[in-house]
């Protein structure tokens, strides 16, 4: 049988390590601390640095205030394609400012519709499909004009096919206009 020779001495030298490894994790655990606290100190002592702090905080929250208005409007959009238009894809999201108004906005959604149907039946649900992306967008503030843009590839590869223009009114979005390209007429 071996033997440690630190055991052998009554379990002294076993405590001592126990003991040192200890009082190291406590004074490490108390250098981190210090770290922490003398930046505090530093913010307390330093009111130019508090102050900076809380301006830098301020600019960052009004850049997301700012952006904020055309994200929420692009998430409604990529939520409404994915719940209510089945086999749609998004390419694109535009949110632009309206006639240069700043909290007015008009949405330019480029959709794929990947569904192989004739061209009837194309036209009539890509209608059905805007009218209800135009009347669900209608609840998001700040939109006035809405323009869909449709690519259908079973019938023209790579190009737009279909297009809806909506414009906000005292009850809902109204439809403008309609174009659709030659192999839909």
């Amino acid at each position: 049988m071996v033997k440690c020779w630190y055991l052998n001495r009554g379990g002294h030298t076993l405590k001592k390590i126990l003991y040192i490894g200890t009082l190291l994790g406590l004074l490490l655990m108390g250098c981190s601390n210090e770290q922490d606290s003398s930046k505090d100190v530093e913010t307390e002592n330093n009111p130019t640095a508090e102050k900076a702090e809380n301006e830098s905080k301020a600019n960052e929250e009004n850049v997301n205030k700012e952006a904020d208005p055309k994200k929420k409007i692009k998430k409604a959009v990529e939520n409404i394609v994915s719940e209510d238009l089945t086999r749609t894809k998004i390419t694109e999201v535009s949110v632009n400012n309206y006639q240069g108004e700043e909290n007015s906005f008009i949405v330019l959604p480029h959709l794929i519709w990947e569904v192989k149907n004739k061209k009837d039946t194309t036209v009539e649900m890509l209608e059905m499909y805007s009218d209800n992306l135009a009347a669900k967008l209608y609840d998001q503030e700040g939109i006035e004009e809405i323009t869909i843009f449709w690519e259908v590839p079973y019938h023209l590869e790579g190009e737009n096919i279909a297009k809806f223009t909506y414009m906000r009114t005292d009850k809902g979005m109204v439809k403008l206009e309609n174009w659709f390209a030659p192999v839909l007429q």
